[in-house]
């Protein structure tokens, strides 16, 4: 049986500039599951276990692009951790 939360969709906010520009980045380049991103939220597809798993999946494609440190990859780190309270 699913868990009521894992059908819904995570949202997340208090976001920055920089969460939200590596968030586009991540569903410009990796393929994301966003469903919405405002200036300040984000609204994943999925629950937030789901949409953490898309979030590090996306973290680790971009750190082997980019590394792991410095943008896009620090300012997903604190989005990660956002979800993954909403766990």
């Amino acid at each position: 049986m699913n868990n009521a939360a894992e059908t819904m969709n995570a949202k997340v906010t208090a976001l920055t500039a920089s969460n939200v520009s590596a968030l586009r980045q991540a569903a410009e380049e990796v393929g994301l599951d966003l469903k919405e991103v405002t200036k300040t939220t984000a609204v994943f597809v999925g629950g937030p276990t789901a949409a953490t798993k898309n979030l590090v999946d996306a973290i680790d494609a971009l750190g082997a692009r980019y590394g792991r440190r410095g943008h896009p990859v620090q300012s997903l780190q604190a989005v990660r951790r956002k979800l993954e309270r909403q766990s």
